[in-house]
């Protein structure tokens, strides 16, 4: 599997959280991204022999301690809005079949329109190869944001300020894109030194950029022209969660954070050399057991100075600022908190039963066939289910969009991005990485919202569900399998969900709450062991390493360091998508439909409403899990 974004040391600067709205993580990182499961935020995989099917050629995927990376925007530019606020209520959607969206692809050109909207300037699209690169000029732009912000504090004449900005907002689109072009090409050969440099470079001004950039909006939020500016350009309200002054020490404190992720990333970049030369769980125990000391500190240092950013923007602890203030999250820690008992109440029972099953399951098998030629059963697949699907693969196809080739020279990841001056996203996969048959369907499943929704809409975690759904949809609609094949590929997902997200990423999820519960002057080293080794257990985790090295194994999950709070994510889309999933199981095509709704979602809703929407359940309901794990037994063929 295959999360939006992104995997080795040099990552984008995250954005800071709360201060702009319409900065939601793509990916897809994510993933993210952002684009978004990262091979290089693998912790301890776990090392047992598979159990294969009958008469199946299998390949297996590991099982590791992994972190699907963070869908994530190069530039966090904001979109202009309607409005800051969300509606009480959402129309319900109605059933839409996938043929009922799909456009007339044989009479017309594909034509994407400036931020999606029907009458929007067209766009001048060229294949992903042949798109220009030149290093922008940033030191221009970063004058006139200055000019601006001074020009506002006295100006007159809204729509003079509305113009500058749309000026600078269009040139920062500009940077955003560029960024997102290097950072491909350097992933395409890493050895390529122009494109390393240049991306290494719009990686530390795309920092700069973000911290102008709100000085800007805070200008204009305390300007005599705040209400004509939301009225004429920003929308209502914008201001109320948007430009809010950054404090000194604020800003001290966000320096600090990125000096120690910089000395993070040093660390996990001799990790990832080492796993390169030495694969295997006595390279990565061997890495645990040599950075569990500096990485253990350097992260107790990173959570108390999250702990006094919280504070001073206001939050009582980082966990209260992460669900608000970077995640916009629709529903309170306390739920969250509830979310994880019914998961171990429901689920992890299904977890326990499929490693009593096979003791030795630590390791899924999937059918060789599905490796061989990943774009093909893509294509075969998205064929199979038409509509918006069929159309957004050849979409991709017609501009070279998906680099899923096989290059000794490339980058250790794989992600899915918005490049968003030419509307369009693209695909980047290292497929040497991965023994699996999920990682090209699962960024296909961000294509398709992305392509659809013109950018990432609405909470992260129904993103991340439309990717985990289109992992099984892929699957199943592929009809160059044989029978045989693709029940053993749907069982292998099936299992693979139960044991990824059920099991390690609710623990995940579940340990960071832990942590961040907690008085930082309160956590040591060895607390933070303890409490992992805990969730293990709780979740009815099975690893080959040894206690003392399992017990600091989570020093390998990169999401602790650089994307914190972000993992509950991933649990909270997996019950999202196996609602799909059992649709689709029980009756075929009742779970494409769905996947359908699923992608007409409204941007300002919440999980719940969006899932009702859908025509899905709540995924915090004890009815759902309790029906989710019925329905996995009888699939898994559980007691």
């Amino acid at each position: 599997m295959l999360l939006m974004k992104r995997n080795d040391e040099k990552t984008q600067r995250r954005n800071r959280g709360g201060l702009l709205l319409a900065a939601y993580l793509l990916a897809i990182a994510l993933c993210v991204g952002g684009c978004g499961k990262d091979p290089a935020a693998t912790a301890e995989p776990v090392t047992a022999s598979p159990t294969p099917a009958a008469s199946v050629q299998e390949a297996t995927t590991t099982l590791s301690e992994t972190t699907p990376t963070v869908p994530e925007p190069a530039t966090t530019v904001p979109e202009p809005i309607t409005t800051a606020s969300e509606p009480a209520t959402v129309s319900e959607s109605t059933t839409v079949a996938p043929e009922s969206i799909a456009a007339d692809l044989e009479s017309q050109e594909f034509v994407r329109r400036r931020g999606g909207e029907p009458n929007g300037e067209i766009i001048n699209l060229v294949p992903l190869s042949e798109m220009p690169y030149e290093r922008p000029d940033i030191e221009g732009l970063f004058v006139d944001m200055e000019n601006l912000a001074e020009e506002v504090k006295t100006a007159t004449d809204v729509q003079i300020i509305v113009n500058a900005y749309k000026d600078i907002h269009e040139r920062m689109t500009h940077v955003q894109t560029l960024y997102a072009l290097a950072e491909f090409r350097y992933s395409q050969d890493v050895t390529d030194s122009y494109y390393s440099d240049e991306y290494d470079y719009l990686s530390a001004q795309s920092v700069v950029m973000d911290h102008k950039h709100n000085e800007l909006l805070y200008a204009m939020a305390a300007s005599p022209l705040r209400a004509g500016l939301e009225s004429a350009y920003f929308g209502r309200r914008y201001f109320v969660y948007n430009g809010k002054d950054q404090s000194e020490s604020y800003r001290e404190l966000t320096r600090r954070e990125e000096e120690l992720l910089d000395q993070y990333r040093d660390m996990r970049a001799a990790q990832i050399e080492s796993e390169s030369e030495e694969a295997g769980d006595g390279a990565k125990a061997a890495y645990v057991q040599a950075y569990h000391e500096p990485l253990g500190q350097l992260y107790l240092e990173l959570v108390k100075v999250r702990h006094q950013i919280a504070l001073s923007l206001g939050y009582e602890n980082y966990q209260s600022y992460a669900f608000k203030g970077i995640y916009y999250r629709d529903y309170s820690t306390a739920r969250a908190g509830e979310f994880f008992e019914r998961v171990k109440t429901y689920l992890v029972p299904v977890l326990k039963a499929l490693y009593e099953q096979d003791p030795e399951l630590n390791q899924i098998a999937f059918p060789a066939s599905l490796r061989e030629d990943p774009i093909g059963h893509l294509a075969s697949a998205a064929e199979g289910m038409g509509g918006i699907i069929w159309e957004a693969y050849r979409f991709m196809e017609a501009y070279d969009l998906c680099d899923a080739e096989k290059s000794p020279t490339k980058r250790r990841t794989g992600y899915t991005e918005y490049l968003k001056e030419y509307e369009t996203p693209i695909i980047f996969l290292n497929p040497t990485l991965f023994v699996d048959a999920l990682s090209l369907p699962h960024e296909f499943g961000h294509f398709v919202d992305i392509y659809l929704n013109y950018r990432h809409k609405g909470p992260n975690e129904i993103g991340e569900a439309l990717s985990t759904a289109m992992e099984y949809l892929a699957t199943a609609y592929d009809s160059s399998l044989d029978q045989e094949n693709r029940t053993a590929g749907l069982r292998a997902v099936l299992a693979s969900k139960v044991i990824e997200y059920i099991g390690w990423q609710s623990a995940y999820a579940d340990f960071e709450a832990r942590v961040y519960e907690e008085d930082p002057k309160d956590l040591t080293l060895e607390g933070l062991d303890e409490m992992y080794y805990q969730c293990l257990q709780d979740y009815g985790l099975q690893t080959s390493y040894t206690e003392e090295v399992a017990r600091g194994s989570w020093i390998r999950v990169r999401h602790f360091f650089e994307y914190p709070e972000y993992v509950l994510a991933y649990s909270v889309a997996n019950i999202v998508s196996l609602q799909i999933i059992r649709l689709e199981a029980n009756d075929p095509g009742a779970g494409l439909e769905a996947f359908c709704r699923l992608l007409e979602r409204s941007p300002w809703a919440g999980v719940d409403i969006i899932a009702k929407n859908a025509k899905l359940q709540s995924p915090f309901a004890s009815e759902t899990l309790e029906k989710l794990a019925a329905f996995l037994r009888e699939e898994l063929d559980l007691p």
